[in-house]
């Protein structure tokens, strides 16, 4: 008797065991896993699964779009780091891969945007300085001693070298019409000129009335001036070019991304969207 009852006992224990483990590996851990993930995806959601362009000042706008895009990688990057920590049971598994294939794509796309945001911005600064001398040059009305004009030069050669050296760090390898190697050798040829002019009028008492300065440059000064404006000319053109091509709202809207088609990138949100809908449709509350 003792015997048949002991044996009852284990049939018993067996049997609650294996449900349990049942329970815990086929319900709970699923559960738990989708609470998880569907918390991660309403952040997303929540931040928009696309950057809000309506925050833009403008199509010029790039300082803002730049702003937009490191907090959403800031944010892409947070949600992978915690989709990484859930405990994934295997039976979510898929559901987990689809998950970070997405994450990983959309900060591909968003570091990409980035990158070229920060070329253009630098062609946009690069272009506004240079303006600067030219419209002073045009008008004059404003600088009245060789100390305003060498002043402004100052300023203005030191803006124009920094952007030059953000413009020309990284390569852009996408970039047509013009090229970036085209695009470097406008510059290269142009570029000099600005040190030339600069060196010349440091050499004039900054208290001499701007009038008083004559022809400041020897006739093969002049000639070679003459070269570099008419290459600078040119490179203002690509400048103006690149910044009418290359919109702050095209960025937002990963216009430029390289690594694939618009119709590939709707393609991965519809698949992405749907592993989400199947996982709200059996575990959602």
């Amino acid at each position: 008797m003792l015997k048949t009852t002991l044996i009852i006992l284990l049939v018993l224990a067996a049997v609650l065991i294996g449900g349990g483990s049942y329970y815990y590996f086929e319900i709970y851990q699923p559960e738990k896993y989708a609470a998880s993930a569907l918390l991660l995806y309403q952040k997303l959601e929540s931040a928009g699964l696309q950057p809000d362009t309506s925050l833009l000042a403008g199509a010029a706008d790039y300082e803002k779009a730049l702003k937009i895009l490191d907090g959403r990688i800031k944010m892409l990057e947070s949600i992978k780091k915690d989709l990484a920590a859930i405990e994934i049971p295997k039976k979510m598994e898929n559901y987990q891969k689809e998950f970070l294939e997405y994450i990983d794509f959309e900060l591909l796309q968003h570091k990409n945007a980035a990158s070229s945001g920060l070329f253009v911005k630098a062609v946009s600064d690069l272009y506004k300085s240079i303006q600067v001398i030219y419209k002073v040059d045009e008008d004059r009305t404003k600088i009245n001693t060789i100390g305003d004009l060498q002043k402004l030069w100052d300023e203005n050669v030191v803006q124009i070298k920094f952007a030059s050296i953000e413009m020309f760090r990284k390569e852009i390898k996408e970039l047509e019409n013009p090229s970036f190697p085209e695009l470097k050798t406008l510059w290269d040829g142009a570029s000099p000129v600005f040190d030339l002019v600069l060196k010349k009028i440091k050499t004039f008492d900054p208290k001499l009335p701007l009038g008083q300065i004559g022809n400041a440059f020897t006739p093969a000064e002049q000639k070679q001036l003459d070269i570099y404006t008419k290459n600078l000319e040119k490179f203002l053109k690509a400048l103006e070019t690149l910044t009418q091509k290359y919109s702050a709202y095209d960025l937002l809207a990963f216009k430029y991304f390289p690594d694939a088609t618009p119709a590939e990138i709707s393609e991965r949100s519809l698949k992405f969207y749907q592993s989400i809908q199947k996982l709200k449709e059996r575990y959602g509350k």
